[in-house]
């Protein structure tokens, strides 16, 4: 499923420090445990900023709306990118 997915576009990331813990789930990403299971992130964890990082991709924002304006354009670069982290 890693191969087909990553045929598609999305972004790998295999590096344990970002599966290892609930804090670097970033909402809407895929997490593929092969020959085993497959789920969806249904909310971003305390980093998942490092998360998005580590997969190259990157918001600016600025000002009092700061989390909301994030949160939007984070959620449009994924539907673009097709995060997955497997």
């Amino acid at each position: 499923m890693k191969t087909a997915l990553q045929k598609l576009g999305y972004k790998i990331i295999t590096d344990h420090t970002y599966l290892a813990s609930a804090a670097y789930c970033v909402r809407g990403a895929v997490y593929v445990k092969a020959s085993s299971h497959t789920v969806c992130g249904l909310d971003n964890g305390a980093d998942y900023k490092k998360t998005l990082e580590k997969a190259g991709i990157t918001a600016k924002c600025s000002g009092t709306s700061y989390k909301k304006r994030w949160k939007k354009q984070v959620l449009r670069h994924l539907e673009k990118m097709k995060v997955c982290l497997a």
